[in-house]
């Protein structure tokens, strides 16, 4: 989960960005990735949701 974290940071330009891309907060996302980093498993939704950002980025090439 952290690679796709990672992707989308890369692929939007900053954490803020990617935030935006996925539809939260830049709390509700800061919040997300330290509980990934962390280890802590997170609701199935929300890594569903980022696994589908992800791969809708690369499909894309870029960040909206």
């Amino acid at each position: 989960m952290e690679l796709y974290v990672n992707y989308l940071c890369e692929a939007c330009g900053s954490h803020e960005k990617a935030a935006e891309y996925v539809g939260y907060s830049i709390r509700q996302y800061r919040d997300i990735r330290r509980k990934i980093e962390a280890g802590c498993i997170i609701p199935p939704r929300i890594e569903n949701l980022i696994r589908a950002k992800t791969q809708e980025l690369q499909a894309a090439g870029a960040c909206k």
